[in-house]
């Protein structure tokens, strides 16, 4: 599944933002001024992820050259690097007009744009005072600039693959891509309203910090476990595989593998074209495994079966639970850094103390800077080192990483001879190839690498747990 880490920072801005924010200062800028900021913002958005499209498309020659003619950087990697650079600005743009707009202040009094008064109630509740609505029209725009964005991402895509992928289709799989962020926000937000429907004597343990903590952690653990997996099958509208060669030849796999799922599953129709196969839930009774049903006619048996092998291997080496653990990590060492100065030496302390101290517009940056960063470097280069092991783990399986290897390279010269393309997560396949034929033909390296990948997600729970009881001992609001 995609984390949408643009709409994650989105979020992000418009929390940070809001803060200090009130109903009074939303009055600043009348209905043409927002009006014309926000289709600024839409059209420049949209045209950034258009003219990244049009420019991979002549580099590859619209699809005549689809490596770009082996020379320079490879349109694939062309386009993820300029889509990246366009979703960063978007979000940069967003920020800006979200600060100069007071837009989380102006959105604090949307029943007037309905024609009710600023202070309709719904019984001893503000409908101002919403949460939830609050929270999804303050992010409508930026929702609709990810919606313009996959347009020119669909037409790419469907020179790509040669085949033309319906528009609606994509948008609808895209959506359901990423709806996580939204839904945990959806469930926060409506925890909120729903506190404010009972007298504040009676909701006032919320206040605590462990209380806080126990029901984040409460929150998210649930999220990734059960929601995500139920939901993703509904939402993506999953199937059983039909019987026949391939199921059989699957369920031996996974009798043979020890790996308990509730159900390998079809994902995503041909329409969507996807090319892909995932793991959901770290929980077996909640555990599907998803493979495209374009990826399995693009396959041999063999090498199908190598693919899901792949995707056990996630499961048998507790990856998804690893994930959380290191996205957890990310959100107690924002809070943690939010406390640095307070701790820090005189000299540097002023540093921290100076005229941008205190400024939303800066502490956001601060935080999507750091996100950025952890993101891509740290959890980047852990989960490349997940993916080998998960790769190891279908060789294993197969007796042999042959079978793996050849889906491998066959992904890789649909998608334009793009073997040696680098991917922030994954790695490239010419790196993936490699180093699943070194560890599967040296049972010594294989025995270190597993040994050394189960000591790293270990020392790595462990210190978030520790920075965790040390943010409360020191009585860290979360």
């Amino acid at each position: 599944m995609r984390i949408p880490f643009d709409l994650i920072a989105a979020i992000l801005c418009i929390d940070r933002l809001g803060a200090g924010m009130t109903p009074a200062d939303g009055s600043a800028h009348g209905a043409w001024t927002v009006l014309a900021v926000w289709s600024a913002f839409l059209f420049i958005s949209w045209f950034m992820h258009d003219l990244a499209a049009r420019l991979t498309e002549a580099r590859s020659g619209h699809g005549t050259e689809p490596d770009g003619g082996g020379l320079g950087l490879h349109p694939f990697q062309f386009h993820t690097r300029c889509a990246i650079a366009a979703q960063a600005l978007t979000v940069v743009l967003f920020a800006g007009a979200v600060w100069y707009l007071k837009w989380p202040a102006m959105v604090a009094r949307w029943p007037a744009w309905f024609g009710l008064s600023e202070d309709a109630a719904l019984g001893r509740f503000e409908l101002a005072r919403s949460m939830l609505a609050g929270t999804f029209l303050a992010l409508a725009p930026f929702l609709a600039a990810m919606v313009l964005s996959w347009i020119p991402r669909r037409r790419l895509m469907s020179g790509r693959r040669q085949r033309l992928i319906p528009l609606l289709g994509y948008l609808s799989f895209e959506a359901k891509l990423s709806w996580l962020p939204l839904s945990l926000c959806a469930i926060v937000a409506m925890l909120s309203d729903v506190a404010r429907f009972f007298p504040p004597t009676w909701t006032a343990w919320l206040e605590s910090d462990l209380t806080q903590l126990l029901l984040l952690l409460s929150a998210v653990l649930f999220g990734a476990v059960i929601l995500v997996p139920l939901a993703a099958v509904k939402l993506w509208k999953c199937e059983k595989i039909p019987d026949g060669p391939l199921k059989e030849r699957l369920d031996k796999l996974l009798a043979r593998s020890g790996v308990k799922t509730r159900a390998v599953l079809v994902w995503g129709g041909r329409g969507t074209g996807i090319l892909n196969a995932c793991v959901l839930g770290p929980w077996s009774r909640f555990r599907y495994v998803l493979i495209s049903p374009l990826l399995a006619d693009e396959l041999s048996l063999d090498e199908t079966e190598a693919v899901l092998g792949h995707e056990l291997g996630h499961a048998r080496y507790g990856h998804l639970t690893f994930y959380f653990v290191i996205v957890l990590g990310m959100s107690v060492l924002i809070t943690a850094l939010s406390m640095l100065p307070g701790v820090l030496p005189e000299p540097l302390k002023n540093l921290f103390n100076g005229k941008w101290a205190g400024q939303p517009l800066f502490e956001a940056g601060l935080t999507l800077a750091f996100m950025i960063a952890y993101i891509y470097f740290f959890f980047g280069a852990l989960s490349r080192q997940c993916e080998r092991e998960a790769d190891l783990a279908s060789a294993e399986l197969m007796g042999t990483p042959q079978p793996l290897i050849t889906a491998l390279e066959k992904i890789a010269s649909m998608n334009g001879n793009m073997r040696r393309v680098p991917c922030w997560h994954h790695g490239s396949i010419a790196e993936r190839v490699q180093a699943v034929e070194h560890l599967s033909a040296d049972p010594e390296a294989m025995r270190q690498f597993h040994a050394r990948q189960k000591r790293l997600r270990i020392v790595l729970t462990l210190a978030t747990l520790a920075l965790i009881a040390v943010l409360l001992a020191s009585n860290v609001r979360f």
